[in-house]
């Protein structure tokens, strides 16, 4: 069994509830000199447990004075202040009973302007700064009974003066005095204009700086959680959680899609991070450990004593952060726990690290592997958390299940050699919320079970329980105030007061949140308001006030951007919550830092470390910089300010006299002035060895497709043509003709032959103006007679389609607006238009809903008929690819049961009504004697109907499938056989017939089956459109909806298609002038935002061969605006290896389903001086 902590003294539930009292101002407590009077009781009684209306004194151990107890129930209210002398002696405090589950009840019989109040007299004068009440009933799991207003007023002498008056009171409210007043008396009084009753439970006063309750430990601590991974292009070749593509499923958001692209540049000079704000220092990597050090360094500023990093398992990008952080805590003395985020580990993220990790069963023995790791490889080190000698490990939760933990933690390794205790284990509490009649939001805790199995909760976000929608936040769908912060932190420590076995009490501050950026990790969109700060302020309060009821303050977060509950400075909100963090922090703790001066320090401290990371890259000697900069990191660290900064003012002198940029270092390249090659991948040959024919019947035909130039088809004979069978789609964009006479080009769309435009250049070369799809195409050769030596047709590939409903042959409801599901993508190029033609006419959309390669059309209602579906879906290079045309079905009904049915013969018990009845049963069928060659069963539908099809069960177990059979219909004046459905020796039992709609009232099963067999049939089915119901309402709806393709999907003329390459080549003036020299490059460039999807940039690896090896700079996630966006991407130095040998080295390529103009590189070159 897991270790658990006790406490070393009992502690009773009255020496930590509250109750009403004042502190003491004598080492012995003081007695109250006057009765507490009650303006609405007309008798001064108290109510005992029993109903009692006399009084029911008794005596308190350890009470040098009466003790009058409360009760539930009661509507006056006690008379007499209870006075136990307090156990603390060096904080003194009285309470009435020590329960807040009794209390006094208003009296609604007696009423001054509907106000109430409670008076305290003192045995003398004291000096009181903050107010703690507890009010209200628990009444079916809601607090009721909450006043509406309370006012605070205080004498000394003469008469009451108002000190406080506050509109909005909970089920616990703590309140600061706007200044600390003097007072022999105070007086509460509560506003109940609803006249419903309230109920005051208990009350306290506080001398400035005393806090109530009892202290645990000596220490106190301050930890926050540290979120991650996130990396930049140049220090880890990618980004991680600084980018985020992502839809919010389950909100209610107009806009549910979330794009983040932090490799682009804005004009603002910012990156599109997912991020709710910008972070001071910019985007960067939790892999460097110069990040780490500003981090850190503001962290200790603030007061704050560890992180605890959100950690998944040995191997994961979290687990490689935590190790390279853990040098720079070693190094400045700052304490490092994980957050194990134990949902991580049961996902399949760990099957990618450790392949033979696969069912629950492994992945749960696994986690006893990486427990006992992560233990071993942070209390190895002087930074492992630790609270009175317990290693502390914080459990996300959504993981593992208790008695998979309880398996875990027994089970894992604990580092004995380096521990002298053993570890706690903390999960993120089990909250639930919800709002009442009041508009508050009571919280509960439904974390008790786990207690079992770890030694307690911590504080995390509060839940977000409001509706934001019906509130007008209409970007989210819950939110949550400052009064529903402060009732979490209520409900936190009430759990720690009711469970006094949890060794180590772990209360929350949150800034705020906004999980915008993150689309709600695909939920939904939540909201918290900073309110400049106010929300952050108003937690950290609360836990000042009650520090004596909590050993750690755990704060969330540090830095999740992708939440918006982030402290580390930023942009928008500057050092204000560190500065915050730092004033409370030290109240919390007792002990600290209140100096701010020194906060701009670990910014300037990072900024030159990069500075001299670029010296050295330019080859200058940055070592005693570097020393300086050590030195100045342990001087921010323990405090020495003044000297830090002139050790950075030192070094960033030397690296401006180190390093030389000036404007003439910028050199700026594009295609206009010659420095810049733009070139387009050349594109699949699709005529290459495909079949071709001829009508002229001359030998050597395929040699024009064999990719050979060298030898010659001749032809004779006017009008000759090549045609090429290319197989499959293709979207034809250019191609090559080697031959003596001009030609015509020519393509089959839906069998109909038709002229492409086609322009040719001063070579063999062509191309299509507007590219055609088409699976054949036909030279036409303008000549009587001549030779031709090549054929090449490029193409585009064309979209990949698979209707997913409805499936070919299904049944439709037309009657309404009906949905078609596609699944739609192209390999080289994007989705720009996905159309819906029923019976060749093509469909407005109601809507059209693009989500990833899932496109779903809503389409208006039809009539209810046999309908052909037929989808086309085209792509950004005009290629297409067309699925169907299929039947539909409108929605069927039975129209042939229970009808009227009649037959020329049949045998005894076996008639035929019993085709018709809806059972399909050898007792219920019709069956004719084996001595009739002439069998029929007529069914009057009682009505015209439109059929469509009919299902046939004939037959028992032995076969006797009807052989010889056919269905007719009644036109009027005789019987038409039903076409598709005449048989001869058929032997399935079992059919579904469909054919073209029939209009008629009578249907004719007849059958010329042989003398000897006679006929068996279970059921007829006939099948019509079910009959609608309201359909004369299908004409109001509304069909403004458009879905229109966008006008410029070609891009225009002057842009290159990305799609399987655009190149870009320095010239070799500019290699020259690059090479060996540290500079940084900014390509810039426009790109067609047509649909979604995303397009990379590419920088040479190697720089040897065109289009050859790259690695990626950049990612461009599109978001489907139709229009020319611009980017900008930060190339930093030297991120282009090139090695020119001419100028067909390509350095930098886009690749992806885009189009590309106005491309430009403008580099800055820096070198050391001389």
């Amino acid at each position: 069994m897991m270790r658990k902590w006790k406490r070393s003294m009992a502690v009773s539930m009255a020496a930590v509830l509250l109750g009403l009292a004042v502190l003491p101002g004598t080492a012995n407590g003081f007695c109250v000199e006057k009765v507490q009077k009650a303006n609405d009781s007309n008798a001064e009684s108290t109510q005992t447990a029993t109903g009692s209306n006399a009084e029911n004194v008794q005596t308190a151990t350890g009470s040098n004075a009466e003790n009058i107890q409360k009760a539930t129930g009661s509507n006056a209210m006690a008379r007499v202040i209870a006075v136990n002398p307090c156990s603390n002696p060096g904080n003194r405090m009285l309470a009435a009973d020590g329960d807040t589950d009794t209390f006094w009840t208003s009296k609604d019989s007696h009423k001054q302007e509907n106000r109430h109040y409670i008076e305290f007299i003192l045995d003398r004068e004291y000096t009181i700064e903050r107010i703690e009440m507890h009010l209200g009933r628990l009444t079916n799991g809601k607090w009721g009974f909450i006043p509406e207003n309370l006012r605070v007023e205080a004498r000394t002498d003469g008469e009451y003066d108002v000190v406080l008056d506050q509109n909005t009171v909970t089920e616990m409210t703590f309140l600061t005095l706007p200044e600390p007043t003097k007072a022999s008396s105070l007086r509460l009084s509560f506003l109940d204009s609803r006249s419903k009753g309230f109920s005051v439970r208990e009350v306290a006063f506080y001398l400035p700086g005393q806090p109530g309750g009892q202290t645990q430990y000596s220490q106190k601590k301050v930890y926050a959680d540290y979120h991650g991974p996130r990396y930049t292009r140049e220090h880890d070749g990618n980004v991680g959680n600084w980018g985020f593509v992502g839809e919010a499923k389950n909100s209610g958001a107009a806009n549910k899609k979330v794009i983040n692209n932090p490799d682009v540049i804005g004009e603002d000079g910012r990156r599109k991070l997912a991020a709710a704000a910008y972070p001071l220092v910019g985007m960067q990597s939790q892999m460097d450990p110069d990040y780490h050090e500003y981090q850190i360094l503001l962290a200790k500023m603030a007061n704050i004593d560890g992180f605890f990093v959100e950690w998944g398992f040995p191997g994961h990008g979290s687990d490689r952060q935590l190790e390279i952080m853990m040098e720079t805590a070693d190094k400045y003395g700052f304490e490092l726990g994980i957050n194990w985020c134990d949902a991580w580990h049961m996902k399949d993220w760990i099957t990618l690290v450790k392949p033979e990790v696969v069912t629950r069963e492994e992945k749960v023995a696994e986690a006893v592997n990486s427990l006992s790791e992560i233990l071993e490889k942070l209390y190895a080190s002087n930074c492992g958390a630790l609270f009175e000698g317990h290693p502390l490990v914080y459990l996300f939760g959504g993981g593992f299940d208790k008695a998979e933990v309880r398996k875990i933690v027994e089970e894992a390794v604990i580092p004995g050699q380096f521990l002298t205790d053993v570890p706690w284990y903390f999960r993120r509490a089990s909250v639930s919320g919800s709002v009442n009649s009041s508009d508050q939001v009571n919280y509960s805790y439904a974390g008790t079970d786990w207690h079992t199995v770890v030694d307690g909760p911590y504080g995390w976000v509060p839940e977000r329980v409001r509706s934001a929608q019906a509130a007008g936040f209409k970007d989210f769908d819950v939110y949550g105030t400052r009064e529903d912060a402060v009732s979490y932190l209520q409900m936190l420590k009430r759990t720690f007061i009711n469970n006094p076995d949890i060794p180590l009490r772990n209360s929350v501050v949150s800034p705020g949140m906004d999980n915008r950026p993150c689309a709600g990790w695909g939920d939904k969109f939540k909201y918290m308001d900073r309110d400049e700060g106010q929300l952050y302020r108003d937690m950290w309060e609360f836990n000042v006030l009650n520090r004596d009821y909590l050993d750690v303050v755990y704060i969330a977060s540090w830095n999740d951007y992708t939440e918006g509950h982030q402290i580390e400075p930023t942009v928008e909100d500057g050092y204000r919550e560190l500065f915050t963090t730092q004033d409370f922090a030290y109240q919390f703790k007792g002990k600290g830092s209140q100096d701010k001066t020194g906060f701009s320090l670990p910014l300037r401290l990072f900024e030159l470390r990069k500075e001299a990371e670029k010296l050295e890259a330019m080859g200058g000697d940055a070592a005693a910089l570097n020393e300086q900069l050590d030195q100045a990191g342990r001087d921010i660290s323990e405090g020495r300010y003044e000297e830090a900064g002139s050790l950075l003012n030192e070094v960033q002198r030397v690296i401006s006299a180190e390093i030389a940029t000036d404007s003439n270092a910028t050199i700026l390249c594009n295609e206009a002035n010659g420095k810049l090659v733009l070139t387009e991948q050349i594109r699949e040959n699709v005529a290459y060895r495909k079949t071709v024919t001829s009508n002229c019947s001359k030998e050597g035909l395929a040699s024009v497709v064999d990719g050979v130039s060298d030898t010659a088809w001749s032809f004779e004979g006017a009008g000759s043509y090549i045609d090429i069978d290319i197989g499959s789609n293709a979207n034809l964009v250019a191609g090559v003709f080697m031959g003596d006479m001009p030609f015509r080009l020519y393509y089959w769309e839906e069998e109909v032959l038709k002229q492409a435009e086609v322009v040719r250049d001063a070579g063999n070369g062509f191309y299509l103006p507007k590219s055609v799809t088409a699976s054949r195409v036909r030279i036409q050769l303008e000549a009587s007679q001549g030779n031709v030596y090549e054929i090449k047709l490029y193409a585009n590939s064309v979209p990949d389609v698979e209707v997913v409903s409805p499936q070919p042959n299904g049944q439709v409801d037309f009657t309404a607006p009906w949905q078609v599901e596609v699944e739609a993508s192209d390999r080289d190029g994007s989705i720009v238009r996905v159309e819906a033609w029923l019976d060749g006419i093509l469909m407005t959309p109601l809507s059209v809903n693009p989500t990833d390669s899932r496109y779903s059309l809503l389409l208006p209602p039809a009539e209810p008929t046999l309908h052909q579906l037929t989808v086309k879906v085209v792509d950004n290079e005009g290629g297409y690819t067309v699925a169907g045309p299929f039947s539909l079905y409108p929605i069927l009904e039975n129209i042939a049961l229970n009808k009227p049915a009649i037959a020329n013969v049949s045998m005894q018990g076996y008639g035929p009504e019993l085709a018709v009845d809806g059972i399909i049963s050898l007792d219920s069928r019709w069956r004719t004697p084996a001595s009739y060659t002439e069998h029929w069963l007529e069914i009057d539908l009682e009505g015209t109907y439109e059929i469509c099809r009919a299902d046939l069960f004939m037959g028992d177990l032995s076969g006797y499938a009807v052989r010889d059979f056919k269905l007719e219909y009644w036109d009027g004046s005789g019987w038409r056989q039903i076409p598709g459905t005449s048989f001869t020796g058929n032997t399935v039992k079992d059919m579904v017939l469909r054919f073209d709609p029939i209009i008629t009232n009578k249907v004719r099963f007849y059958s010329s089956e042989a003398a000897g067999r006679g006929v068996r049939v279970k059921e007829i089915m006939i099948y019509a459109p079910a009959k609608a119901t309201g359909t004369e309402n299908c004409a109001s709806i509304n069909f403004h909806a458009k879905y229109l393709e966008n006008a410029d999907s070609g891009g225009g003329a002057e842009s290159l298609s990305a799609a399987k390459g655009c190149y870009l080549t320095l010239s070799d003036e500019v290699a020259q002038q690059l090479s060996g020299k540290y500079y940084e490059g900014i390509l810039s460039f426009e790109y067609l935002d047509d649909g979604f999807g995303s397009f990379s940039v590419l920088v040479s690896a190697d720089g040897q061969a065109e289009f050859g090896n790259y690695e990626e700079a950049a990612v461009i996630n599109k978001t489907g605006t139709g229009q020319w966006m611009v980017a900008k991407i930060n190339l930093k130095g030297p991120h282009i290896r090139m090695n020119h040998t001419g100028e067909n080295d390509s350095d930098v390529a886009l690749k992806g389903p885009t189009r590309i103009r106005g491309i430009s590189l403008e580099f800055v070159v820096a070198e050391p001086k001389l």
